[in-house]
């Protein structure tokens, strides 16, 4: 049985660990490794959903992030990405719908988030559930 979940602070393991850890060079080839203490973190400070499959494994994860600025309150759905042998389920769509859904309830005015242009199918999920593409530069500073 699949189940979505909000990632809980107190109930992490460290097979959690592992498999986020499993699913983090799908998203980006030169991947931090994360620990435990690290995730615990994002689980408070953020809305880290995950997908578990029948054993309880994870299977996949898509995060928002809130973000308060002068301009207002916002979010950042980030990190989404569904192991390879679970994509084409449906599972990134349920995630991004879920997301902002909370973001809604969250009284947040917009949402934002970022995609590699070579991620052909999140692209096309992303615009299909109501994102537009915005004519802007994005840019990255490693620190």
């Amino acid at each position: 049985m699949t189940t979505y979940e909000f990632l809980d602070p107190h109930h992490l393991t460290e097979d959690d660990v592992a498999d986020i850890n499993r699913l983090l060079p799908q998203l980006t080839p030169s991947p931090a490794v994360v620990d435990l203490t690290h995730i615990i973190e994002v689980a408070k400070l953020s809305a880290a959903l995950v997908v578990r499959d029948e054993h309880g494994r994870i299977q996949g994860t898509a995060t928002l992030c809130s973000i308060d600025a002068l301009t207002g309150h916002s979010g950042f759905i980030t990190n989404v990405v569904v192991d390879e042998s679970w994509r084409g389920r449906g599972i990134g769509e349920a995630f991004v719908k879920q997301l902002v859904t909370l973001a809604q309830f969250q009284s947040m005015h917009h949402l934002e988030l970022t995609s590699n242009s070579a991620r052909v199918a999140a692209n096309h999920l992303y615009q299909k559930l109501g994102f537009r593409q915005r004519p802007t530069n994005h840019y990255l500073m490693l620190l």
